[in-house]
């Protein structure tokens, strides 16, 4: 067993990544060919090229362990770190160190190169170096646990050779960079320019070529504070970037004075007022500000009171804000006087005047209103005056003053009660209620009522005071007379038995009036009786002038007529029809003596169809007057009999899915049709959410009903609209499958039954079918398909030095590697990623005739599949079984999508 380092070779002062290096096979293609010594191979030279005096150089150097021969005393153990590390060095060289482990199988591997990374190595030329060729050895040292023994350390070394070159003198010293102002001093304070500032840029190099950034001349001319910024590189190095400051503030802080408290009118406040200042200064900021910019407050009243505010800002600009303000918190004063003659409880009995005063001592009066004197000659219950007035400062003042007059004296009415009669007269005592009224003061004493009783006339006197204290008089005009005429009737003429006359009768009357004598003449003339009658009145009334009156009646009897018997038909009718139940009854008069007896004349109800059934009544009054009466009464209370009769294709719901018949059944057993209303046979062949028939049909005895039906009709399936998703007959390569498609559906008539669903076709090798379906209520079903075609990756390989062929047999070492190199492709495109490869090994028979066992399929060392990007191919190492020399083994590789290519090989 052997440890092997491989170095790979560059210009001075470059990193060399060691690339190439890959478990399993030999150096890369820029590496020297290493041959073996012992367990070590190693490469006898680097060169680092051309390097300055004081130059440092580095490169990495790669390693790989290298397994021959048999387990000795220099085999590493299994799965153990090995650790490289430097082991001598010249002066100036630093060399790195890198871990390996070894495979689990290490000692029965077989000859293989197991990658271990890289380490650095790196150098410094001394600064006093001779000129020209130059060489060094440096050694490394791979140390860790034997198979055999408690460590295993193999080395190997390494000629370094370079060569020093003087390199020409360069310059150390970067540039110098300088500035002027102009002016040089702040017109200002606090290093504040109140003017336009030059500056002027200067930069220097003695001993080369200097460029600048930035470094031009500027003159500013605007408030703020300014950064001028330089920077420049020679070969001695850069300098800066040097900034400059210039502040400029040519302008005055801002003062606003704010005024708060409650204003009135014309600018004047109407109380406390505060004055506080609001100071700022946008660019150098306030620096000192008067006392009176810190604010005060205004207490009281002035017809002017002026504020200052003075501020300084930091550069030296100066603001000084003044501001007046006027108070007034007093309303004005209002002074009323009254002059009249004054009567009782606050009133005046004669004219009166108001006469008013009005002043305001701080900003003066604006306005008044109402403040005229004033003169009152009528008569008021109550009449304020106000006077009211305005300051300049819009206060608001008023007062008032409520007046009441009365001069007039109280007015007297008088209201008499009792039973009234005409003309004024009352015909029972009379109660006599006085009516004191006054208009302005209102009445203090008033009269009580009193009673009047007796026939004749009668004078009571009623005496008032009102409040004001004016006082009236006034008599009143009483009449009584209680006495109603007297009447008397004197009947005459011929009389039968139970006071029946029976014959013409006489009426007459006597009337008298004995006091106030009668108003008008009697209505009581002489009346004689001529015709029968049960009672007959006769009255006879009399009024006398106080409106008293009074009557007297009579009745007379006279009967020579025969009882009348009419039938009464109750219920509700159409024509001679009764439709339901009929009362037949009977209105018997006996217009003068009355009935004696009846025969059949009860209350009789029918209550069955009938096409006619009579009704007779027999009637005798008390005088034996006989009469009758009959009736016939024909009854229909059924109305007719409507069936609807529909019928057409359905799919076991309400919808009908083709044309649709509807007749109709009418009839009527007992009074007969009369007519009917839309109950003709339609077809309905149109869809229709529902449409509704109705027949109506009327008999004889107009009895009525209808029936409605209705008819819904949905015989368009409904409408399927696809988004995305494989187009029917097309082709994708695996993996590129769209997914299934979304359906929407719609049905105008009886609406989805429910969503419309796809049943995926698939995304595996083969040919498929995407389903979608639509059902709607009425059973109406819409299917679209779509057929499509999954095409399989392409697969090309294996690749040389693998021969492909059916009958072919590849002859490899048992324990060696064989790279198994291939493309995989969709459509064109070759697969650079994502083909989901695997490998299998079975042992077969040399023919390949029997495929026997399977058997683990190993990589070389820690390799995996890979993408070989240079040589445009997938690459997988396999080791094939060091144990199976003189059998035979198919290997395949079986991409994603199960495509497959195997090739067999025999082990030698």
């Amino acid at each position: 067993m052997s440890f092997l380092r491989r170095g790979t070779l560059g210009l001075a002062l470059a990193t060399v990544l060691a690339s190439g290096l890959v478990a399993g096979i030999g150096p890369a293609s820029n590496a020297d060919n290493l041959g073996v010594t012992d367990d070590l191979a190693t490469i006898t030279t680097v060169a680092l090229g051309d390097l300055c005096r004081g130059a440092t150089a580095s490169r990495q150097i790669g390693f790989a362990l290298q397994r021959r021969g048999e387990v000795n005393n220099n085999t590493w153990a299994n799965g153990t770190d090995v650790w490289i590390t430097g082991a001598t060095q010249a002066s100036g060289f630093t060399l790195g160190s890198v871990k390996a482990t070894t495979p689990t199988n290490w000692t029965t591997i077989g000859n293989t190169d197991l990658p271990v990374g890289s380490a650095d190595l790196s150098m410094s030329v001394p600064t006093a170096a001779p000129l020209g060729l130059a060489q060094a050895s440096v050694t490394w040292s791979a140390s860790g646990g034997g198979a055999q023994t408690p460590t295993v350390t193999k080395t190997s070394s390494l000629t370094v050779t370079w060569r020093v070159v003087t390199c020409a003198p360069t310059d150390t010293t970067p540039p110098v960079i300088g500035y002027v102002l102009n002016p040089a001093t702040p017109s200002g304070t606090n290093g504040w320019y109140r003017e336009d500032v030059a500056i002027d840029w200067t930069v220097t190099d003695s001993q080369s070529t200097a460029t600048s950034d930035g470094c031009g001349d500027q003159t500013f001319t605007t408030d703020g504070t300014h950064l001028s910024t330089c920077a420049a590189t020679s070969q001695g190095g850069t300098a800066g970037p040097v900034t400059a400051t210039v502040k400029i503030d040519r302008t005055a802080p801002s003062v606003t004075p704010t005024v708060k408290g409650a204003l009135g009118d014309n600018g004047w406040y109407t109380g406390d007022v505060t004055v506080s200042w609001k100071v700022a200064d946008a660019t150098s900021g306030v620096d000192t500000a008067s006392p009176d910019c810190a604010g005060a407050t205004l207490t009281s009243d002035t017809a002017g009171a002026t504020y200052t505010c003075t501020v300084v800002d930091k550069a030296g600009n100066k603001t000084t804000v003044t501001r007046e303000v006027r108070r007034d918190a007093t309303e004005p004063v209002i002074l009323s006087s009254v002059k009249g003659s004054e009567g009782n409880d606050g009133w005046y009995v004669g004219n009166v005047t108001v006469d008013w005063t009005v002043t305001d001592a701080t900003s003066d009066l604006a306005s008044t209103t109402g403040c005229d004197d004033v003169s009152v000659v009528t008569d008021t219950n109550g009449t304020t005056y106000t006077c009211t007035a305005i300051d300049n400062a819009g206060h608001h003042a008023s007062d008032s003053v409520s007046l009441k007059r009365d001069a007039t004296p109280p007015m007297i009415t008088y209201n008499t009660s009792g039973t009234e009669g005409d003309n004024g007269w009352y015909r029972g005592p009379v109660v006599v209620t006085w009516g004191v009224t006054d208009a302005g003061s209102g009445v203090a004493q008033a009269c009580a009522p009193e009673t009047v009783s007796g026939d004749g006339v009668h004078e009571p006197e009623c005496r008032a005071t009102d409040v004001a204290g004016n006082m009236a008089s006034s008599p009143a005009l009483v009449q009584v007379d209680g006495t109603a005429p007297v009447i008397t009737p004197d009947v005459t003429g011929p009389s039968k038995v139970a006071g029946w006359f029976n014959g013409d009768v006489s009426v007459k009357w006597d009337v008298d009036d004995p006091t106030s004598g009668i108003a008008e003449g009697p209505a009581c003339d002489e009346v004689t009786l001529t015709e029968d009658t049960d009672g007959t009145t006769y009255t006879c009334s009399a009024t006398d002038v106080a409106g008293n009156s009074d009557s007297k009646s009579v009745t007379v009897r006279r009967d020579a007529t025969a009882p009348v018997v009419t039938p009464i038909v109750s219920g509700t009718h159409n024509g001679e029809w009764y439709t339901g139940d009929v009362s037949v009854t009977w209105a018997i008069t006996e217009a003068t003596s009355g009935v004696g007896s009846t025969s059949g004349c009860g209350q009789v109800t029918l209550d069955t169809d009938t096409r006619g059934e009579a009704y007779t009544c027999s009637v005798t009054d008390r005088a034996g007057n006989p009469a009758s009466g009959s009736v016939t009464v024909k009854r229909d209370a059924t109305a007719p009999v409507i069936t609807p009769v529909v019928t057409g294709p359905r799919k076991g719901t309400e919808w009908y899915t083709g044309d649709v018949s509807v007749k109709w059944d009418v009839s009527d057993p007992t009074s007969g049709l009369a007519d009917s209303d839309g109950c003709d046979e339609a077809t309905v062949t149109e869809d229709t959410t529902g449409t509704t028939y109705t027949c109506s049909a009327t008999d004889l005895a107009g009895n009525s009903d209808n029936k409605s039906v209705t008819v819904k009709r949905d015989a368009t399936a409904p409408v399927l609209t696809l988004t995305g998703g494989p187009a029917a007959g097309a082709t994708y390569d695996f993996g590129d499958v769209p997914a299934p498609s979304t359906c929407e559906a719609s049905d105008v008539t009886s609406r989805l039954a429910g969503p419309c669903t796809v049943t995926a076709g698939g995304t595996t090798v083969g040919a498929k079918t995407q389903v979608a379906t639509a059902t709607d209520q009425a059973g109406n079903v819409t299917t679209e398909e779509r057929k499509y075609t999954v095409a399989a990756w392409r697969l090309d390989g294996f690749y040389k030095p693998v021969t492909m062929g059916t009958s072919v047999v590849n002859t490899v070492k048992a324990g060696s590697t064989v790279p198994l190199k291939f493309n995989v492709y969709k459509g064109a495109v070759p697969m650079t990623a994502g083909i989901g490869a695997t490998f299998a090994a079975n042992k077969v028979t040399c023919d390949g005739s029997d495929v026997q066992d399977p058997v683990d399929f190993v990589t070389t060392g820690a390799t995996s599949l890979r993408y070989d990007a240079a040589g445009g191919q997938w690459i997988q190492n396999w080791a094939t079984p060091s144990g199976g020399k003189g059998s035979c083994y198919r290997v395949t590789m079986t991409t994603g999508d199960g495509s497959k290519i195997s090739a067999d090989f025999a082990l030698k």
